[in-house]
């Protein structure tokens, strides 16, 4: 498990084993506390078996944002849009097979019954799953303007 404030730029395999989480937070080192921030996990799996989610990015639209992120393989995934104390507001997807590479989702800005979702700051997570049960997650934020 890595420790607080402890950073590596690479883990050699010799670190690694099959089935170990390695969690990746990005923090803002320039100063200013209320900075971007991004969140993501990686499970090591057997050779051909990695996956990562990655460049997790919300940009509003004129009815809510358009969320992109980045897939290392093809994989299963379920968007959620969280309240910024993480309790569930929508589920954009769940269990949508999406391709490697960059995607996209929408949301509409509306919360789980239909209602318009108030003005705010909310977390986007990004599960993503593949065939060999390896399992990984990121997290970004969006603004949401009324």
């Amino acid at each position: 498990m890595l420790q607080v404030g402890l950073t590596w730029r690479t883990i050699g395999a010799t670190r690694t084993r099959d089935g170990q989480t390695w969690r990746c937070v990005v923090t803002p080192n320039d100063g200013f506390a209320d900075g971007p921030t991004g969140e993501a996990s990686v499970t090591v799996g057997a050779k051909g078996a990695a996956l990562a989610v990655s460049s997790v990015a919300a940009t509003p639209t004129a009815a809510g944002a358009e969320l992109t992120f980045t897939l290392s393989a093809d994989a299963s995934v379920t968007c959620e849009v969280l309240n910024i104390a993480g309790r569930a507001v929508r589920t954009i997807v769940a269990d949508r097979q999406m391709d490697e590479g960059i995607n996209s989702l929408a949301w509409d800005g509306r919360n789980a019954v239909g209602l318009r979702a108030p003005a705010g700051t909310y977390l986007v997570r990004i599960t993503a799953s593949n065939a060999s049960g390896v399992r990984c997650q990121a997290v970004g934020t969006v603004q949401l303007t009324r």
